[in-house]
C-alpha cells in the first residue's frame, strides 16, 4: 500500500472534505437521539422565544435580515445562526495589534452570548489563523473542540469592520451531551487500523490496484458513536473516497465520492 499522508495543520487544516460528507452526517443523525444531561452549559438547554428580538434588545443595531435556523435540544442548539448588523459587545480588553483588537471583540461577543451559543468554556474553542485586511476588516473563525478532538459541524465565524463593529456572526451549532465528553476519553482503534480498513474496502479480489490512503483525522460528533475516523482513500488514477469509520469498532459508517461529473451522465467518478 502506498501512503500519501496529508498534513494536518495545527488541528485546523483538515484535508478531509467534511462539507462533502453530508450523506455521512445524515447517516449519523438517523442512528440515535441525544441523551439528556451534559457537562457543557445549563441543562436542559433553552432558546429565547424570539432570537431576533433577543439580539435587538441587547445590541439594538441588528438587521431584520438575520436568520436563525436553530432547534432546541436538551443538550444544546442544533442548526445555524446568521446575525447581521453593527454589533458592539462590551470589550474589557484591547490589544496592541489590529489582530489582537479584533480577537478581543470576537471573544467578547462569544463570552456575552455563551448561553445561546452553548459554549461556557472558552478553552473549548480554537481560533483559525487570520489577518486583518488592508481595509481594516477581519474575519475570525473559531472551531469547537471536545477533549482535544474537533467537533464536526461546529464553528463560529465573526466579521469585524475597521471601526470595531461586528458586521456578521455566522455559526453552525451542535448539541454536546455527556456521552460525547465520555466518548472522547475512550480508547479507539489506531490510525493505522483505520487506514487498513479503507485499504481492504478498496481492494478487489480479482484485481490489483495501487492505492493512496491519506492520514486519518479523528473527530468528535454529536451523535453515536461520538468519535469517528475520517479517512481519504483512492485507487490510482481515481478521485478520493471520503470514509467515516466508527473509531471504536472499525465499522464503516459511510463513504462518499469527493468528485462528481458536472455534465451528463451526472454522478460520482471515484470508481
Amino acid at each position: 500500500m502506498s501512503e500519501n499522508r496529508a498534513r494536518i495543520d495545527g488541528g485546523f487544516g483538515f484535508r478531509m472534505p467534511w462539507a462533502r460528507l453530508a450523506g455521512v452526517g445524515v447517516l449519523l443523525a438517523s442512528m440515535s437521539v441525544l441523551a439528556q444531561g451534559g457537562p457543557g452549559g445549563v441543562r436542559p438547554y433553552r432558546l429565547p422565544p424570539n432570537l431576533l428580538q433577543y439580539f435587538k434588545a441587547r445590541y439594538v443595531t441588528v438587521n431584520e435580515s438575520s436568520a436563525f435556523r436553530l432547534k432546541e435540544t436538551p443538550d444544546g442548539p442544533l442548526g445555524d445562526l446568521h446575525l447581521y448588523g453593527a454589533i458592539r459587545p462590551a470589550v474589557n480588553r484591547g490589544g496592541d495589534t489590529p489582530e489582537e483588537r479584533a480577537r478581543s471583540i470576537a471573544l467578547a461577543f462569544i463570552e456575552q452570548e455563551a448561553a445561546i451559543l452553548d459554549i461556557p468554556d472558552l478553552a473549548e474553542i480554537r481560533e483559525f489563523p487570520f489577518k486583518v485586511r488592508d481595509d481594516g476588516r477581519a474575519n475570525i473563525s473559531f472551531y469547537r473542540y471536545i477533549g482535544g478532538l474537533r467537533l464536526m459541524y461546529a464553528y463560529i465565524s465573526i466579521t469585524i469592520d475597521a471601526d470595531g463593529a461586528i458586521r456578521s456572526v455566522n455559526a453552525s451549532l451542535t448539541p454536546v451531551s455527556s456521552d460525547v465528553y465520555w466518548a472522547v476519553k475512550r480508547e479507539t482503534i489506531s490510525p493505522e487500523r483505520a487506514m487498513k480498513i479503507v485499504e481492504d474496502d478498496l481492494t478487489r479480489r480479482d484485481q490489483k490496484f495501487e492505492l493512496t490512503i491519506e492520514e486519518p483525522a479523528k473527530v468528535a460528533t454529536w451523535l453515536p458513536p461520538y468519535v469517528v475516523w475520517g479517512v481519504l482513500g483512492a485507487r490510482r488514477g481515481t478521485p478520493l473516497w471520503a470514509y467515516s469509520i466508527d473509531a471504536f469498532t472499525g465499522k464503516i459508517l459511510g463513504r462518499e465520492c469527493t468528485e462528481s461529473w458536472d455534465m451528463p451522465p451526472y454522478g460520482p467518478v471515484c470508481d
